[in-house]
């Protein structure tokens, strides 16, 4: 883009892992701002941030994408992506179009409230890992060991009279 002066648009597929399915097709609008990081992240492995505009957000499954052989790698088919995977513009054409014509009556967007619930599990989870657990045995001695002190022992400690100088 930069070295001839045109826009080239760059479209995002995204899938969940493991969920045998694209979720929709983002566009990127925008550089990536490597001083911003987002906090949502689970895993430290990605920094920087990038406006997207969403074209399509629905649901399609796999196999209406598999017959889509990307040779950048190792002939594999779409489906079988990692992330950053680039698809040439042949095999993202098609993409888009079965994405276009795919009629569906699910999205990633009905799945928020589960995702929500197990995220604040999730967080709930870590800060209770990050408290460390009471030793109540060492409770239990630090209580003793009051109880123990005998104050009849304690010599009572004079209270100065008037005029008489404290030290400081």
């Amino acid at each position: 883009m930069g070295e001839k002066g045109s826009k080239c648009p760059v479209f995002l597929f995204f899938s969940v892992n493991a969920s045998g399915q694209f979720c929709g097709v983002a566009e990127m609008i925008g550089r990536v701002d490597f001083n911003k990081n987002m906090d949502f992240w689970q895993q430290d492995k990605w920094n920087g941030y990038f406006p997207v505009k969403w074209h399509i957000i629905k649901d399609v499954p796999n196999p209406h994408l598999r017959h889509i052989i990307l040779e950048n790698n190792d002939n594999k088919p779409v489906t079988n992506s990692r992330d950053t995977q680039e698809v040439r513009v042949p095999q993202g054409l098609e993409m888009l179009n079965i994405f276009k014509n795919h009629v569906s009556k699910t999205s990633i967007l009905d799945d928020f409230d589960f995702y929500e619930s197990r995220e604040k599990v999730m967080q709930e989870k870590r800060t209770r890992q990050s408290i460390p657990p009471f030793n109540l045995q060492k409770i239990d001695e630090l209580n003793t060991g009051f109880k123990s002190i005998d104050l009849s022992a304690v010599k009572s400690i004079e209270q100065p009279e008037v005029g008489d100088k404290v030290k400081k």
